[in-house]
């Protein structure tokens, strides 16, 4: 049983950020322990200060499952904490929301029905909900927040926040896409008070269009710090590289070719937007957004005959021949493998029987039994897309520092996420391996720029924060 005597420095320290502000917002790459911190400073607030009544904690629904509880359970001083979880059926959210507990568990996808129940339940009724903090974990699902327009599920968690005066949020990656996704999660936080409660008015104050004819907007010079200064007084950044000993990440790209015919028809894709298969199936494109999806499953090694529907043909076995290689090279050392699309997944599975498919319709049961194989060494391959393997899967590492990329995806964020599911805390290797199996002349050398291009975008904002913070912890010294 683990104690506060096991506590790092940084995370007393991230315990009484939680304390010292009824609105708070916690940078902190994965593997720092911000679970636990969030549940350490829960259980002071509601048992020794008697701040809090109860807690809604939204997370996604992996985290919510796998994640909070079982945190909890590991230590001492949190053990106690009672959880009730609105997820699953709509009797069993029902049966949730009416019971008692320290800690209300909702997944994002259920915010919108939450919302409207409390209406029903409680507030029609003249009472208060069962919580008077909120903790939104990953709360960058939250960065399309807007008052008026935005995501539903944002809407409706806007309404759930007027009755909670204590707000955390938190988030290993806040700015994946640049600062603008900044706006929807500071306004969860303090209802608009640093950055507005007007997106619009928020962009155009700290960015600027580089023509009449874009559509992307840029930071102005001083913008990132100008915006830094507003949120930094609530702002917590840790990186995992500053306090823990951290492994090397080294990132092989494996260029692969295609043959000129093949070389030739890809072209044909981003030139002419319409392409002719060997089976005599034609794919026809109709817009940009489309061409990139469909130049990235040709490189991937197959394409989708027809837009939202399931029907998809092979084009090539480049990639797969190139991943089984390099499987056999590592010689039976286990592998995490992601994939783009679901034809690749499937296509992944035909090819390693013995490895296991975890997505989203995975079962909590059958999700958690194989990370008990991969850890006991029954399991050597975990096929999974970013989106599901991203969040609340933190048991990874002590068994494997190999990472396969089958397939890039936009988002770094989530290429961010499902690395640090073995670059992290407990990692026994002192490298951990980023395999990327790259085409060359296709759109996947655009991917891979991009997501540096992200990277360094966020670590630029996330620098000034740490930079404010520290010299704020001077000035009160």
């Amino acid at each position: 049983m683990l104690t506060l005597a096991d506590f790092h420095g940084y995370q007393h320290r991230t315990v009484q950020h939680i304390l010292e502000h009824q609105e708070s917002m916690l940078h902190q790459d994965p593997g720092l322990g911000k679970t636990i911190s969030a549940l350490t400073a829960i259980e002071v607030l509601k048992f020794d200060a008697y701040k809090v009544s109860g807690v809604l904690v939204t997370a996604p629904l992996r985290v919510t499952q796998s994640v909070w509880e079982q945190e909890s359970d590991k230590w001492e001083h949190t053990r106690g904490l009672t959880f009730a979880h609105i997820t699953g059926d709509k009797a069993t959210r029902i049966r949730a929301l009416c019971s008692k507990a320290d800690i209300y568990l909702v997944n994002y996808e259920n915010l919108v029905w939450l919302q409207a129940e409390v209406e029903y339940r409680f507030l029609s009724k003249g009472k208060l909900p069962p919580w008077n903090m909120c903790v939104i974990d990953e709360i960058t699902k939250m960065k399309g927040t807007r008052i008026r327009q935005g995501v539903k599920r944002g809407i409706a968690l806007l309404k759930l926040l007027q009755y909670c005066p204590y707000r955390t949020g938190l988030t290993g990656s806040p700015a994946p896409n640049g600062m603008l996704d900044l706006f929807g999660q500071y306004l969860c936080i303090d209802s608009g008070a640093r950055l507005g409660t007007s997106f619009d008015s928020y962009r155009s104050t700290y960015f600027y269009l580089s023509s009449a004819y874009s559509t992307k907007w840029f930071p102005f010079e001083k913008s990132k710090e100008q915006v830094t200064n507003l949120i930094g007084d609530i702002t917590m950044d840790l990186r995992a590289a500053d306090y823990l000993d951290m492994p090397d990440e080294i990132v092989n790209d494996i260029m692969l070719n295609m043959e000129p015919e093949m070389q030739a028809n890809y072209d044909s894709i981003e030139r002419e937007m319409l392409v002719e298969l060997e089976s005599g199936n034609s794919v026809e494109i109709f817009n940009r957004a489309s061409l990139v999806n469909r130049c990235l499953q040709y490189a991937g090694g197959g394409i989708y005959l027809n837009p939202g529907l399931p029907d998809w043909e092979k084009i090539h076995d480049i990639k797969m021949e190139a991943m089984q290689d390099l499987v056999e090279e590592l010689s039976g050392q286990p592998v995490l493998v992601m994939y783009q699309y679901q034809h690749e997944a499937k296509r992944i599975m035909k090819a390693f029987p013995d490895a296991i498919w975890l997505s989203s319709k995975t079962s909590a049961t059958d999700f958690n039994q194989a990370i008990i194989d991969w850890n006991t060494g029954e399991l050597s391959m975990i096929v999974g897309h970013p989106a599901s393997m991203g969040h609340g899967v933190d048991r990874l590492q002590t068994s494997c520092h190999h990472i396969i990329w089958f397939g890039l995806n936009w988002s770094w964020e989530l290429y961010f996420q499902a690395i640090s599911r073995i670059s992290r805390q407990g990692q026994t290797s002192p490298t951990v391996m980023i395999h990327r199996l790259m085409m060359d002349n296709t759109v996947d050398l655009v991917i891979a720029m991009a997501l540096k291009l992200k990277q360094e975008d966020e670590t630029e904002v996330r620098d000034l924060i740490k930079l404010y913070g520290e010299q704020k912890r001077n000035l009160t010294k």
